[in-house]
């Protein structure tokens, strides 16, 4: 509701006449800058629809593509970065082994160098016993072994993790206490001399997918919202 001041300057034009105290703002006006001022209401809520529409969209969009996120990026540069960390770890480990198990085998090779010597100077010298022979076997059963499962070389896997896990929480979304759509819109005048009232009831229906919620634009903050508007004014002078 607007009230009326019977003789009060106009806070636009500074002119004394009869004002209008707006109920939102606090300030009069004079008749002809109440409209503007009305007017400067209507398009900030035709500004707000605007951005209702847009928003609207966007949950659209995001709907049709719910993988389409910021989480989602996180998600595809962790899985990037761990699979990239494994991949060096491993690629140091693999040099590591080959490093290792050329040196295993080196160490094997001189060793059955070497007992390939002995068993020929026993051949050539046709001197052995059973002692002699069991030791030939055992050392050349361990040099086998030695070559197949390197006893000096193991894997060993650390207890403590070295990439960090992720996951998804979720959090309760803060509450909105009452509803801006609770109530009618009530727009209204009330002059010296005479009055009058305006009441704008809106109704409107939330869901739609097909362009805006709302089936035309605010015109002077008296209609629009494609809602059902009745006026009702009385001027006594």
């Amino acid at each position: 509701m607007v009230a009326a001041n019977a003789r009060a300057k106009c806070s636009i034009c500074n002119k004394v006449n009869t004002t209008y105290v707006c109920s939102g703002c606090s300030k009069g006006f004079c008749f002809q800058h109440l409209t503007e001022h009305r007017q400067i209401l209507g398009n900030k809520l035709e500004e707000i629809v605007s951005n209702h529409d847009q928003f609207q969209q966007t949950i659209i969009q995001k709907k049709q593509n719910p993988l389409n996120s910021s989480f989602i990026e996180q998600i595809n540069q962790w899985e990037t970065d761990s699979i990239d960390q494994i991949q060096k770890i491993a690629k140091e480990c693999r040099e590591t082994l080959m490093t290792l198990t050329e040196k295993s085998i080196n160490d094997i090779e001189n060793k059955f160098i070497e007992l390939s010597q002995k068993l020929k100077e026993t051949r050539e010298e046709n001197e052995f016993n059973d002692f002699d022979l069991n030791n030939f076997q055992l050392q050349l059963t361990q040099i086998t072994e030695e070559l197949n499962v390197p006893s000096n070389i193991s894997i060993r896997k650390d207890s403590q993790e070295f990439i960090k896990k992720i996951s998804v929480i979720s959090s309760p979304f803060g509450s909105i206490n009452g509803s801006i759509f609770s109530n009618p819109l009530n727009f209204g005048c009330s002059g010296s001399g005479g009055q009058t009232t305006a009441n704008t009831n809106s109704t409107f229906s939330i869901g739609s997918t097909n362009g805006s919620i709302f089936g035309s634009s605010v015109k002077s903050g008296y209609s629009g919202f494609g809602q059902q508007t009745s006026t009702n004014a009385n001027c006594r002078q």
